[in-house]
């Protein structure tokens, strides 16, 4: 066990752990979690809320484990003995990490106002917590099982109560707001597709910031150095698709912005900074009135909503368009029912884009599923989305 856990985790689990109680599991690797995650997502999301959003579990870090119990008598005893051995108990579930842990911050400073058994609890972990000792440790040589297959614990007394529940700090707060969503928008394209004032290829096998390296013309005229070949579809400024009509001179960006038409076979083409600056906005106005297609737009949060931008401006506007028969109805369908589990799965199966790309649009998918169940404040769509 020492293998799949934080030391100091392992010691005082070890010196914790009743008669008869077994630990399940540790440390999972951060590409098996995410699978995980998603299938205790499908099934329980209160579940997957405790057990952390991808990429911030302590079990991606050897700093939880899961324990099972004989009896719901051992596991009442073992919960009021887990603080003098420095350990936390989840009281929903079978979870357990250093006390204190769960208040924390990356820079390990509390999240939000403690009451004096939180601030307790925080006291006792740092006694028993090794800061030396917190990290990645050696990985399982078997696959974890599935927590769901454990049942979760019930405490004997259920009370019913009316009071609010209070909001899970593990998640920023939901938040919706046009203004916001087209500058964090805006701010994803062009991390994810960055500005070249050249005709390249698109292809993700293709990658390069000159016409040298990955150059339409040069690619597609046989001219590279390598004897390597265009891949993908001729591109120019912050990821805009090269059409026929923008070749022809015919299209709204030859005409209107440009005042020529673009020539992808010449290497000496090429778009100033401020040309490329207005192409991508008229892109961007262009394909965010695709997030009209999905029913439910409003209730989703800013993050999402400009991933999914991200994804329409790699797809093409029309992507969600219910009249056309497409491979992402599937994928519209599941935002619209908010089963988070299905869509990851879709965008997971289906698009073939940079890995974190495809990355950044399912954890913001995984993270919407926290803000369930909670008030929002919106605002109306504006009539650039219209």
């Amino acid at each position: 066990m020492s293998n799949f856990l934080n030391p100091s985790l392992h010691r005082s689990i070890n010196s914790w752990l009743p008669e008869g109680a077994k630990v399940e599991f540790g440390y999972v690797p951060p590409e098996e979690y995410r699978g995980l995650y998603t299938q205790v997502l499908g099934k329980d999301r209160d579940l997957a809320a405790r057990m952390g959003l991808p990429g911030s579990s302590p079990f991606e870090s050897g700093n939880a484990a899961w324990v099972t119990f004989p009896s719901d008598t051992a596991r009442q005893k073992a919960e009021k003995e887990a603080i003098s051995r420095g350990l936390h108990l989840d009281p929903d579930s079978n979870m357990v990490t250093l006390a204190g842990d769960r208040f924390k911050r990356n820079n390990g400073q509390p999240k939000k106002a403690m009451t004096h058994s939180d601030l307790l609890e925080l006291a006792v972990g740092s006694i028993h917590n090794d800061p030396t000792t917190v990290g990645r440790y050696q990985q399982p040589t078997s696959m974890h099982p599935d927590p769901l297959r454990v049942p979760p614990y019930s405490p004997p007394d259920t009370t019913v109560s009316n009071e609010t529940q209070p909001v899970d700090t593990e998640v920023a707060e939901f938040s919706h707001s046009w203004d916001d969503i087209h500058v964090q928008g805006q701010q994803n394209l062009r991390g994810s597709e960055g500005e070249r004032s050249y005709v390249y290829d698109d292809h993700k096998e293709r990658p390069g910031a000159t016409q040298a390296e990955n150059g339409w013309a040069t690619l597609s005229g046989g001219l590279h150095v390598d004897g390597l070949t265009a891949l993908g579809n001729p591109t120019i400024g912050w990821g805009h698709l090269v059409t026929d009509a923008d070749r022809s001179g015919d299209s709204y960006v030859a005409k209107e912005i440009l005042g020529r038409a673009i020539d992808i076979n010449d290497t000496t083409f090429s778009i100033s900074s401020t040309e490329a600056e207005e192409i991508f906005q008229y892109d961007y106005n262009r394909h965010a009135r695709g997030v009209r297609f999905i029913s439910n737009i409003e209730d989703l949060s800013n993050d999402l909503i400009s991933h999914i931008i991200d994804f329409i401006f790699n797809k093409g506007p029309d992507v969600f368009n219910p009249t056309i028969d497409g491979n992402w109805k599937n994928l519209r369908g599941a935002i619209e029912s908010r089963d988070w589990a299905a869509a990851v799965e879709e965008v997971q199966k289906d698009w073939n884009v940079q890995p974190s790309r495809k990355d950044a649009f399912i954890n913001s998918l995984l993270r919407e599923a926290q803000f369930d169940n909670r008030p929002i404040s919106t605002q109306p769509v504006p009539e650039t989305v219209k």
